[in-house]
């Protein structure tokens, strides 16, 4: 059991890259429902950090990043500015309740991994839908 788990995840993963390798596409994460309260997503490519730092460096403020709400935590930051650093760490969205629509909670792994920019990618996984059969 544990080999196909892996063996689908690799294969998502492959499958993650070859789309990002053939568009403009830097930045992709792979994200998975659990079946309750959280969503974890984990970074598959990400352009090479350009400072070494801790993994969720707080940003000078918090209207650097986002200047129409108010303060974010650090890991905000590090998501929008160097995506890269997480690379290995799995990021924990919380839920208040499960999800009624599954496609709402593709929507906000989108918008909390990505945040609307054009060269990231979020490849959602509900977690109850049973892989393909390769013959």
């Amino acid at each position: 059991m544990k080999r196909l788990i892996r063996a689908i995840v690799v294969l998502f993963a492959a499958t993650s890259l070859a789309a990002a390798a053939a568009s403009d596409i830097d930045t992709v994460w792979a994200c998975r429902y659990n079946g309750s309260m959280s969503i974890f997503c984990s970074l598959i490519a990400a352009p090479a950090p350009t400072t070494v730092a801790d993994p969720s460096p707080a940003p000078s403020s918090a209207t650097d990043i986002f200047p129409t709400r108010g303060p974010l935590p650090p890991l905000v930051g590090t998501i929008a500015a160097e995506p890269g650093l997480l690379l290995g760490q799995l990021v924990r969205i919380p839920l208040h309740s499960p999800p009624e629509y599954l496609d709402d909670a593709a929507l906000l792994a989108d918008a909390v991994m990505c945040g609307g920019r054009l060269n990231c990618l979020v490849n959602f996984d509900d977690g109850l839908t049973p892989p393909p059969v390769v013959p």
